[in-house]
Formats: structure tokens, sequence, C-alpha cells
């Protein structure tokens, strides 16, 4: 499970790091702080539903 989250964190650091070299787009560490917020609610989510389903 957290080995996931780890991939999701890099995956949105290189994202938004691919950004910078994009015409029109831009990077942001707002943006950063929401992915990392999301993949935390989904890890949240998901333990919860685990949970629920014993």
């Amino acid at each position: 499970g957290w080995w996931a989250a780890g991939i999701s964190i890099i995956y949105g650091f290189l994202d938004e790091f691919h950004q910078l070299f994009i015409p029109g787009r831009y990077a942001s560490f707002g943006d950063i702080i929401f992915n990392i917020l999301g993949i935390l609610l989904g890890i949240i989510i998901y333990g919860i539903i685990k949970l629920a389903m014993k």
C-alpha cells in the first residue's frame, strides 16, 4: 500500500516538472500539494472500506 503512495507522489512531482517544458502549461507547488492530498485521501478511503468489509 505505502509503496503505491510513494510511487504516486513521485509521479505527481514528475508530472509537475515536465509541465515546465510544455508551452501553455506551468508547474505549481499548489498542484503538488493537491496531488499528495488526493493520494492520502485515497489511502484513507481505501482503509475505511477495507475495515468496513471485515
